[in-house]
């Protein structure tokens, strides 16, 4: 009878463990307890990150950010779960100061792919944002900063700094410069965004409308940066041909027009899809027509090329 007894409790006890260490992601997110956090992974096709609850006792700010990186590289009982990181990247040291948290990583972490290495930067700012009093991560490698593929600073990074949509098939992530506008909405501001888009789906151009359209994220606008199009602006059709690239937007391009300057929202389009490489001119268009003047003083029957006389400093 006491044999029984044990192994009730022993299975009892079985249970319990496997109900802790299954919880989901969604409760974690929605009524996260002590001690829980979600951990970023990659998928196979290191396409899209994956989330993987995890628990522990540690509550020492220090300790907890070392754990929850080694998790980050930690091999999965779940083959689905591959380590967003390395297992050679070492965390040299780190330090964290007014809320945010600096790391300072070895060579290794050069070695990764464009590709890896925004995934891998992801994970690391969504899992070690969740620590308590860290709103902000600056990423450093030997002490220098992260640098961007066109070489510009990284600089700061939030939670928010990754536009993620895990409801996509074929994903893709891409680093895309954007052109927004001052406070005075008169100057361009650069800023640098990484984004996971279904490219099954979305070419290249209509996403980078599509970042334009949906205006700043909350720690850019923090930064003085303001949108330069209409949040209901329809995109009725995105096309490339011979370096062109020809943008169908529907009317609410000119009646819902910002209170900015005049050529602003022009080359925030211009400049933006410029910067991906691959085109050097842009052809606009309202429902299907260039013969309307935008603010009735621009021509759209024209094509606009790069222009860096409205440009007016950069946002990282």
């Amino acid at each position: 009878m006491k044999q029984i007894k044990r192994l009730v409790v022993f299975l009892l006890g079985l249970l319990l463990l496997t109900a802790c260490s299954t919880k989901n992601t969604k409760d974690i997110e929605s009524n996260p307890l002590k001690g829980d956090y979600i951990v970023y992974y990659k998928n196979q096709e290191s396409s899209q990150l994956l989330e993987s609850a995890y628990h522990t006792d540690t509550s020492n700010r220090e300790a907890l950010i070392q754990e929850l990186f080694v998790q980050i590289k930690t091999q999965m009982n779940d083959i689905s779960l591959v380590p967003a990181l390395n297992d050679r990247i070492s965390l040299l040291d780190f330090k964290f100061s007014d809320g945010i948290l600096y790391l300072n990583f070895n060579n290794v972490y050069s070695s990764m792919s464009a590709s890896e290495e925004i995934l891998g930067r992801a994970a690391l700012v969504k899992t070690l944002s969740q620590v308590e009093g860290v709103d902000s991560i600056d990423i450093k490698i030997t002490n220098k900063p992260l640098q961007n593929p066109n070489g510009s600073n990284v600089g700061l990074l939030t939670k928010t700094s990754f536009v993620d949509n895990n409801n996509s098939i074929g994903k893709h992530v891409q680093t895309v410069i954007l052109y927004y506008t001052n406070e005075a909405g008169n100057q361009l501001i650069e800023t640098n965004r990484q984004v996971v888009y279904d490219s099954a789906t979305v070419s290249t151009e209509r996403m980078v409308v599509n970042e334009l359209i949906a205006g700043p994220n909350e720690d850019e606008q923090k930064n003085g940066l303001r949108p330069t199009l209409p949040s209901d602006l329809g995109v009725l059709g995105v096309s490339v041909k011979e370096n062109v690239c020809y943008l169908n937007l529907d009317a609410n391009f000119i009646s819902n027009a910002l209170e900015i300057s005049d050529n602003i929202p022009i080359y925030s389009i211009v400049n933006s899809l410029v910067q991906l490489g691959q085109i050097a001119k842009v052809q606009i268009s309202v429902n299907g027509s260039s013969d309307a003047k935008f603010k009735d003083t621009i021509p759209l029957n024209q094509m606009f090329e790069w222009n860096l006389d409205y440009i007016g400093g950069e946002n990282n």
